[in-house]
């Protein structure tokens, strides 16, 4: 910016120099002019003289009038004398006001700033000329003007504010102990790991409230706890997860929740995200950074966006989606959710992108889980145990080794629901009742909802003919403390 600052000024200071040298050329043609009207004064003042001079013809004698009263005798000398003293005043006026006037202008181009510039009325400039088309020539159609209103949100916000909630997840993981950080052997530990995010009330039964999250945010919960728009903290349980959508439902039980709460907290409608045009303004309201709801707003940037946080599109949005914002809400202006924050790039480099699934992917998931019993945790010594031992396949190793993301089988218990059931060394698990499971800690976790003896639908990944097919098996499950030895 200094840069073209000062290129700007050097351009002004070169235009104002051309103008004083102009000025000073006109300056010095001044005094030319002025010595041609010199010379055209003299020249009058000669004339005059030489008629001055010339002796006076006589005139022809008239006979005698009527006598009169004598006129007084006019000198035509004096006469001729004050014109050429007239004269002499006239040209010492030009000649005085010519010097004059070279003078001011000289002292002005040495003395004038270089920033000084001609200032030009808007009016004087030309207007250029209309640009004539021949009739024939296809032309392009011109960009219609549409007048826009700002909206005042603060009505919109003040009506959707009470169907967000703010979550926290508190959940145990295994971690390196300090030896084998730094390769010495040792072994892991356990710790407990805090993480927070949002969720919209989205409708409720005769004995939930129901609320739709990301399945992010609920992953490997030991603990949920949701806090409504008066600060109200209730607990939550979850009641279906999708991994691959990134979608999670949670529950609270409507009789944990206090009257006042209830007063004061709204269900949000799901709009048509389907129906949705880029340019379209929008509004995120979410946790961002646990501080509380906040609200972003922005315009839809684009429509049917990938990345590797789930398998549906997208919708790409500029309104601010920070930490804590995943699960809130992406609103249209009439107040409807269009879609569920879900993430951003983690890249210093890269503002105002931000992606939400859309409620068309979002809605027949909600329904889904909506209708499935809100499970409670069970007593330890009556957990449920499916019978396998196995490892996480992380993206990175399906896309190096082929094998799909899911709960890599390494062994299968002797006795177990899972033996019985058909379960092999190999198979990857990628459901558990209808819940997407992707890792061995969500599988640990979802235990804990379900009691010895149940039999629950298990999803597997099969290797036939080095070609992965989904095959279903029905498990009922062992006791827990049954094999918590092996």
């Amino acid at each position: 910016m200094d840069y073209e600052y000062e290129k700007r000024s050097d351009d002004i200071s070169e235009k104002t120099e051309n103008e004083a040298e102009s000025q000073s050329e006109t300056e010095i043609n001044e005094p030319e002019q002025n010595d041609i009207e010199i010379e055209i004064i003299e020249d009058a003042l000669e004339q005059e003289e030489q008629e001055e001079s010339a002796p006076e013809q006589p005139e022809p004698q008239q006979e005698p009038a009527a006598e009169e009263p004598e006129q007084p005798e006019t000198v035509p000398s004096r006469k001729k004398s004050g014109f050429k003293k007239f004269l002499l005043a006239l040209l010492l006026v030009i000649v005085g006001g010519a010097a004059a006037g070279g003078a001011y202008y000289g002292i002005k181009a040495l003395t004038s700033s270089p920033e000084e510039t001609k200032i030009v009325r808007q009016d004087d400039k030309k207007k250029p000329e209309e640009s004539k088309v021949n009739e024939e020539t296809p032309t392009v159609k011109p960009a219609e003007i549409i007048q826009t209103t700002s909206y005042d949100l603060s009505e919109l916000v003040e009506e959707t504010m009470p169907s967000l909630v703010s979550i926290t997840n508190k959940s145990v993981q295994e971690v390196q102990d300090f030896f084998s950080f730094f390769g010495y052997g040792g072994g892991t530990q356990t710790q407990e790991v805090t993480s927070l995010g949002s969720g919209v009330i989205i409708g409720q039964t005769d004995t939930e409230l129901l609320i739709v999250t990301n399945a992010h945010v609920v992953d490997g919960a030991s603990t949920l706890t949701v806090s409504f728009c008066d600060n109200e903290s209730n607990e939550a349980y979850i009641k279906g997860s999708d991994s691959d959508i990134d979608i999670a439902l949670i529950g609270v039980k409507l009789s944990d929740i206090k009257e006042s709460t209830l007063g004061d907290i709204k269900i949000a409608a799901f709009g048509d995200s389907d129906s949705v045009k880029v340019g379209e303004q929008v509004m995120a309201i979410g946790n961002a950074l646990g501080y509380g709801q906040s609200v972003t707003t922005g315009i839809i940037s684009a429509l049917h966006r990938t990345n590797n946080t789930t398998t549906s599109e997208l919708i790409q949005t500029d309104a601010a989606i920070n930490s804590g914002n995943s699960g809130g809400a992406l609103f249209n202006m009439r107040g409807e959710v269009i879609g569920i924050n879900n993430s951003k790039p983690a890249s210093a480099t890269v503002d105002g992108m931000g992606y939400a699934i859309p409620s068309a992917t979002v809605q027949p998931i909600v329904e889904e889980y909506s209708s499935k019993v809100a499970r409670e945790k069970v007593a330890e010594e009556e957990k449920g145990f499916v019978g396998i031992s196995g490892d996480d396949v992380s993206e990175q190793t399906e896309a190096m080794y082929g094998i799909p993301q899911g709960i890599f089988i390494q062994s299968v218990i002797e006795g177990t629901g899972a033996e019985k059931a058909g379960l092999q060394k190999g198979y990857v698990i990628i459901k558990f009742d209808g819940t997407s499971t992707l890792t061995m800690a969500k599988l640990s976790e979802t235990l804990q909802y379900y009691k010895a003896g149940e039999t629950v639908e298990i999803v597997c990944m099969v290797n036939e003919n080095n070609q992965y097919v989904e095959k279903t098996f029905e498990v009922t499950l062992s006791r827990s403390a049954d094999y918590s030895n092996r």
